[in-house]
């Protein structure tokens, strides 16, 4: 029995060291890849900011080009001047027939108002040929759809477009983009649809409840359309209303149902 305590007594300082050893050198290896992952997480931290910081600036960089062409359409589609217009979607070819059914199938029901613009006739040109045409930034949307937008505007400001900032936002309009002008009464119906939809009161400080008021109010079509989305509309519109969409103001609630993101 006293030797095997005299044994025990040698290896206990030897264990003790070595238990310290391996503490020690599991520390050192710890705060190592703790360190080590600090960096990474760090430099991921840093790649990240980088990257959005690049994102953000090209976002504005194609917001700015975006808005200068928006400009440079309206300019040209206010002027009511078929070449102008034609060269700038970089058509030299004018169809006289398409214009003619273009009128006779929307232009015509829309100057129906009796808004007393400055220069009837040229409003009539310059509509006439931006349903017939559209411009760069709204080809996409054929030239039904843009007559929608035409009609979505008429419904929030009794009118059609008639200078270049008319223009401009009907354009920004037909590319998903807010409108500089606003209308107290058209806010004031989309508050009133947004209620029966919604069946609460819209906060505006929430976005999306924000872009449905602006969606109902002012007709903006989204810039990148979701056909899914766009049916779940359809069937929540239907089993709101009792009917499927007729009016473009019914059809601008469908979008904000589509697309706005708010919920009851």
């Amino acid at each position: 029995m006293k030797k095997e305590k005299v044994k025990l007594g040698k290896i206990l300082p030897i264990l003790s060291v070595f238990a310290f050893i391996l503490i020690f050198t599991g520390y050192h290896v710890s705060a190592q890849n703790q360190e080590r992952d600090r960096d990474r997480t760090q430099t991921r931290i840093q790649d990240q900011t980088n990257c959005n910081t690049e994102c953000l600036q090209e976002r504005a960089r194609e917001r700015e080009q975006k808005m200068i062409q928006i400009m440079n359409e309206s300019k040209i589609i206010s002027s009511g001047k078929p070449d102008e217009i034609l060269s700038e979607i970089d058509s030299q070819i004018r169809n006289r027939e398409r214009e003619r059914n273009m009128y006779e199938l929307h232009t015509q029901h829309l100057m129906q108002n009796a808004y007393n613009y400055q220069n009837r006739e040229r409003v009539a040109s310059s509509t006439n040929l931006f349903i017939a045409y559209g411009t760069k930034k709204t080809n996409e949307l054929g030239a039904g759809e843009r007559a929608g937008v035409l009609n979505s505007y008429m419904r929030a400001f009794g009118r059609l477009p008639e200078s270049e900032n008319d223009w401009e936002d009907i354009i920004k309009i037909a590319c998903g983009n807010w409108p500089v002008a606003t209308n107290t009464q058209a806010e004031i119906r989309a508050r009133e649809n947004f209620r029966y939809v919604y069946r609460r009161e819209a906060n505006i400080n929430n976005p999306h409840d924000n872009a449905a008021l602006t969606l109902m109010a002012y007709g903006l079509r989204p810039e990148n359309r979701n056909l899914n989305s766009e049916k779940n509309a359809l069937s929540i519109f239907t089993r709101i209303y009792g009917h499927a969409p007729k009016s473009s103001e019914e059809w601008d609630i469908l979008r904000a149902i589509a697309y706005s993101g708010a919920t009851r």
